[in-house]
């Protein structure tokens, strides 16, 4: 990590900073607390950047401390052997990358499905519902029409409209001034990334396929560890941000005056 890249970095979360105070939503806005998380992310990302290169040069002898500060030596030599040992550097990078990655997916996630739930009326989700369970529906038809009443009120209760749902619901495409197609195919991928990440230890499960981002590829096969190629140091930074202006055209469609309060339900 150069000078040049830590300054890069720093730049890019002080543009955030500026793109925060630019905004006209109140503070309690979702829409203004996902540039604040974004901003605390990729800042995160930036301190954990500079803490390794302070490791890398504390390694190097480089970096001296005042004789009074010597029963700190104990603590100090423990961000030294992020740079000494392969392993913890390796741990330690894999977390940074994750964190970025993971945070800001969960950020759009909250922010999007918040946007969402105040945007979809009721009649509306429930037709969402139905159509994502048409099976169950298809299956109850002989049913009297009681139960068949008690079998969607449980539906609309209980099932989980999945993220992309929402966000396709959400879209104007007169207004989206991005590749929507591209998009969504993106936010499939992330989507299916990010679950075999947590949920099944890095096996994916699901139909095959393979998807590319700024040359690095990724290969999905079913009930396999997903691989990649091409790797390079910054591609999940780019991915967070990539998500992050996919946000920002989603907003575009949002022709909403009012308060979208911030709230931690997906």
């Amino acid at each position: 990590m150069t000078l040049k890249d830590l300054n890069f970095l720093l730049l890019k979360t002080e543009k955030i900073k500026k793109e925060i105070h630019s905004l006209k939503y109140e503070d309690k806005d979702v829409r203004h607390s996902f540039y604040c998380l974004f901003f605390t992310i990729t800042y995160e990302y930036y301190l954990g950047q500079v803490s390794y290169t302070l490791s890398k040069l504390m390694a190097n002898e480089r970096v001296t401390f005042h004789k009074e500060d010597n029963d700190f030596g104990n603590h100090f030599n423990r961000i030294t052997q992020i740079a000494k040992n392969k392993l913890m550097e390796m741990v330690f990078f894999g977390t940074l990358n994750r964190n970025v990655f993971l945070n800001t997916w969960t950020a759009f996630e909250l922010a999007t499905s918040n946007i969402f739930n105040s945007m979809c009326a009721e009649n509306k989700r429930n037709k969402i519902i139905i159509d994502i369970n048409n099976k169950i529906v298809r299956a109850i038809k002989d049913l009297t029409e009681e139960n068949k009443e008690v079998v969607i009120k449980s539906l609309t209760k209980s099932t989980f409209i999945p993220l992309l749902r929402k966000f396709r619901y959400l879209i104007d495409k007169n207004k989206y001034n991005r590749n929507y197609k591209k998009d969504l195919e993106f936010l499939t991928f992330v989507n299916a990334y990010r679950n075999c990440m947590l949920h099944s230890n890095g096996i994916y499960y699901g139909k095959d396929f393979v998807y590319e981002f700024k040359e690095v590829k990724y290969h999905f096969i079913n009930q396999e560890m997903f691989s990649e190629m091409n790797y390079y140091p910054y591609v999940y930074w780019d991915m967070a941000f990539e998500i992050k202006n996919i946000f920002g055209s989603l907003l575009n469609c949002i022709n909403h005056q009012e308060l979208i309060e911030y709230k931690s339900k997906l």
